[in-house]
C-alpha cells in the first residue's frame, strides 16, 4: 500500500508554487528614512550602503556559526532604525551571543531566536513536511498495523475533495492576483491551507499599507474569504 504523504506533498507544492511565482513580481514599497511613510517602489538606491557593506563583510563568518540561519538587514522598508538581524536557533542563542558583537561599524546587531522541531518552526513553516504526515511504512516488517481499507478509502475521498477545493482557490488566484499585485504594498497572494484543506485566499501586505489595501480588496470572492495579513 502506498503512503499518502506524496499526494499531500504535491498539493502543498502547488500551493507554495502559486504563492512564490506570484510573489516574484510583487513590488515592495520603501520610505525615505527612519519615520517616513512608504512612498515609492523600492530600488537599489534605497539600500543603506553602510549596512549593506557590514553584512557583506560579516555574513559568511557569522553564517558558519552553529544555529545561525540568516544574517540580513532589519529595515526592509528603509523607514526604520538601522540594525542587522541574525536569526538563530533558540538552542544556540547563548553560544552565538558570546561570539557576536553588540554592534559593527556603529550598526546594532540583533539576535532573533527561533524554535525548530522535526516538523515545523515557531512560525509554522514546514521544515520536513506538514505535522502528522511523513513517510509511512506498512506491513509486518515495519512492526506497525496495516491501515483498514475503509480508512484508506476515507482518506482517498478526503484527498479528492481537498484537491477539488484547491483548484477553486487557484482559479480565483489566477483571475485576481495580477490586479491585487498592482496595489501598493501587496507582496504575496496564495491559498491559506493546512492538512484539513484550504480556508481562505491569503494576501500579504506591508503593514503600513494594509489599510489602503483593505479599501481596494474585497472580503470575499465567489464565497471564498479573502484574508489580508500584515507583512513586516
Amino acid at each position: 500500500m502506498k503512503s499518502f504523504a506524496p499526494h499531500l506533498a504535491i498539493l502543498l507544492f502547488l500551493m507554495i508554487l502559486a504563492f512564490a511565482s506570484r510573489q516574484s513580481r510583487a513590488e515592495m514599497w520603501c520610505g525615505d528614512g527612519p519615520g517616513t511613510a512608504l512612498s515609492h517602489p523600492c530600488t537599489d538606491d534605497d539600500d543603506d550602503p553602510a549596512v549593506s557593506a557590514a553584512i557583506d563583510k560579516y555574513q559568511e563568518q557569522w553564517m558558519d556559526l552553529p544555529g545561525v540561519s540568516l544574517v540580513d538587514h532589519n529595515d526592509t522598508y528603509h523607514n526604520r532604525a538601522q540594525s542587522i538581524v541574525v536569526d538563530v536557533d533558540a538552542a544556540f542563542v547563548d553560544s552565538v551571543k558570546k561570539q557576536l558583537p553588540a554592534s559593527v561599524d556603529g550598526i546594532p546587531v540583533v539576535i532573533v531566536p527561533f524554535k525548530k522541531t522535526g516538523s515545523h518552526d515557531e512560525l509554522g513553516h514546514y521544515a520536513y513536511g506538514p505535522p502528522g504526515y511523513g513517510p509511512q511504512v506498512y506491513g509486518p516488517s515495519a512492526n506497525v498495523p496495516l491501515i483498514d481499507p475503509a480508512e484508506l478509502a476515507r482518506r482517498a475521498r478526503k484527498r479528492a475533495e481537498q484537491e477539488k477545493a484547491q483548484e477553486s482557490y487557484n482559479s480565483i488566484i489566477r483571475q485576481y492576483a495580477e490586479r491585487w499585485y498592482d496595489l501598493p504594498g501587496v507582496v504575496g497572494v496564495g491559498s491559506k491551507c493546512d492538512d484539513d484543506g484550504c480556508t481562505a485566499i491569503e494576501i500579504s501586505v506591508q503593514r503600513e499599507l494594509l489599510s489602503q489595501a483593505r479599501g481596494e480588496i474585497p472580503t470575499s470572492v465567489n464565497g471564498v474569504p479573502i484574508l489580508l495579513t500584515p507583512d513586516d
